[in-house]
């Protein structure tokens, strides 16, 4: 972030977290994916409108594991169920309401 606050033209790929906390140093910029301009935000990283740019994180799980090994689905069930809270830490961007609930039903129906 500082090289290219510092350096007149820079242009980078920093996470929306830093952006934001700097936008009096830094310049958010409007991507066109193919259907306009889209402005980053919260909310466009979690309706998926700004891309390519705005990516999900994703844990990567075995159907088996979950549903015979009651320590992952411990870790999973206690990760869903704070993702919020874990993706502020972090400094990214959660789910949203509706994007947990879907979490938890499919998690719902493996047991």
């Amino acid at each position: 972030m500082q090289g290219v606050s510092g350096s007149a033209g820079a242009l980078g790929f920093l996470g929306l977290s830093y952006a934001m906390e700097n936008p009096d140093t830094l310049k958010l910029i409007d991507v066109d994916g193919g259907e306009g301009c889209i402005t980053p935000s919260e909310e466009t990283v979690q309706d998926e409108s700004y891309q390519p740019l705005g990516r999900p994180l994703f844990i990567y799980v075995a159907n088996a594991s979950y549903q015979d090994k009651s320590q992952v689905q411990d870790f999973v069930d206690f990760y869903v169920e704070n993702s919020t809270e874990i993706a502020e830490a972090a400094q990214f961007i959660g789910l949203t309401e509706e994007q947990t609930q879907t979490a938890q039903d499919q998690l719902a129906e493996l047991n």
